[in-house]
């Protein structure tokens, strides 16, 4: 990946308020291992896990519980400060975590058990927000024409597209990126509306999702994205051949009540019809 778009920082979204949420990068020890983080976030924190080379993998948020406030009758006790840890069973809380000044205590409850998790605080940084690749390209463009792109980069390669200019460095390194190489033939010109269809809906949800990362997380969970689908599908033409249309169909039927709309790409991708 080209050093320019790994910055020394990730940018995220909060789950629980939308906010956006940048932090110093973090890189965990060893693989598969994953280091965990946790940010002050008003009345939750934000706990972001990072791999090996830096790549934010999750973010998750958990209710932030002041000790002083909450009567409790049941006590753990914290495996890094020794401090009391309240465990607020018959509350309807089944996670909520607890600030000790340099980490939070995690609490899980389970019926009547619970596990604690300790993990490292450290602060938000603060710098001026920027657009990363994926959102630029959505401004010059439109999310839907955005989304049509990757869609027919993996249903219709060599498909000429007309875009404007002002896109074509980044979309090309997006595509490079993502696929190893340049899989439409790119036109410069006057940006023409894609038609779109219903199967590229999986492609603009994953464009939604990455609009507040940083250029790193972003080109890395479309990445994953892609070649999660083009590997099912491989896996899917095999069966195909094995087994026939039938098996493949039923084999494919529990995406058909979970997510149509990725029910129907895939039955694009294997040009067949199931009932």
């Amino acid at each position: 990946m080209n050093t320019t778009l790994i910055e020394d920082y990730v940018s995220l979204i909060c789950p629980t308020c939308q906010r956006p949420v940048r932090v110093v990068r973090i890189y965990a020890p060893s693989q598969p291992g994953l280091k965990l983080v946790g940010i002050k976030h008003d009345d939750h924190i934000v706990v972001i896990k990072f791999d090996k080379y830096g790549v934010a993998r999750d973010i998750n948020a958990y209710k932030l519980i002041d000790p002083e406030r909450v009567k409790a009758e049941h006590f753990a006790i914290c495996k890094r400060c020794k401090r009391s840890v309240p465990l607020l069973f018959g509350r309807g809380l089944r996670e909520y975590a607890i600030d000790h000044n340099d980490h939070f205590v995690i609490i899980f409850l389970m019926g009547k058990t619970f596990v604690l998790q300790v993990i490292d605080k450290i602060p938000p940084i603060r710098i001026a927000p920027r657009l990363n690749i994926v959102a630029r390209i959505r401004k010059e463009i439109g999310l839907k024409n955005l989304a049509m792109i990757l869609y027919y980069a993996i249903t219709e390669p060599n498909r000429v597209v007309n875009i404007p200019a002002t896109v074509e460095k980044d979309l090309k390194f997006l595509l490079r990126e993502i696929f190893g190489r340049i899989p439409l033939r790119l036109r410069i010109g006057p940006l023409v509306e894609l038609n779109w269809v219903e199967e590229a809906d999986f492609f603009q949800r994953k464009i939604l999702q990455v609009l507040g990362f940083s250029d790193k997380e972003a080109l890395t969970v479309l990445k994953e994205s892609v070649e999660m689908i083009i590997n099912m599908t491989e896996s899917f033409k095999r069966l195909l051949r094995k087994k026939g249309v039938n098996f493949v169909c039923d084999q494919l039927s529990y995406l058909k009540e979970k997510d149509p709309k990725l029910f129907a790409l895939f039955q694009k991708l294997l040009g067949i019809s199931c009932i």
